[in-house]
């Protein structure tokens, strides 16, 4: 008896393809996709109908490297084994999904070398912030300030500077 494997092909659509589709340039495209700049009702239309017709999704990596950020948020934890920390996560999770963005989870085991990688991944990754736990020592806070990333602590808050303090219930 013989298998068939159904092999499914999927494209990858460009903004040119649905300018073309469009009958308009490759900018007007994208200040439809942008929600930036004005653009006749009639041709936002014909925009709006080529995207799903060719199912047209946005590059983000391309986005990334020209604006510098990304849709993604750097999550870094102390112990993700933790029952509390995997309920920030997910709620982390949550919130962000419903406003477009992703979610990189970095488990720094309460290792200031493992963090420091940590934000060095999510830097690297133009994560446009850092949600973290802060250390007993401020080297994390210290990095964050000087790498420019904007950032907020969870929990572990000291008297001063930028976090959520939480009653545990």
């Amino acid at each position: 008896m013989k298998t068939v494997t159904k092999i499914e092909v999927i494209f990858i659509v460009t903004i040119k393809e649905v300018a073309k589709l469009a009958g308009c340039s490759v900018a007007t495209v994208s200040r439809v996709i942008n929600n930036n700049g004005y653009v006749k009702a009639q041709t936002k239309t014909q925009i709006e109908r080529a995207i799903h017709e060719l199912n047209y999704q946005p590059n983000e990596a391309a986005r990334t490297l020209y604006k510098r950020k990304s849709k993604m948020i750097g999550l870094l934890l102390p112990d993700i084994s933790n029952p509390f920390f995997t309920l920030i996560a997910r709620g982390v999770e949550d919130i962000a999904l419903a406003h477009g963005f992703q979610v990189l989870i970095g488990n720094s085991d309460n290792d200031v070398d493992k963090a420091k990688n940590y934000l060095s991944t999510f830097n690297a990754y133009n994560c446009v912030g850092v949600i973290a736990t802060a250390f007993a020592d401020d080297q994390i806070e210290k990095l964050l300030v000087s790498q420019g990333i904007h950032y907020v602590f969870v929990d572990r808050v000291k008297d001063e500077g930028n976090g959520i303090s939480m009653n545990h219930f």
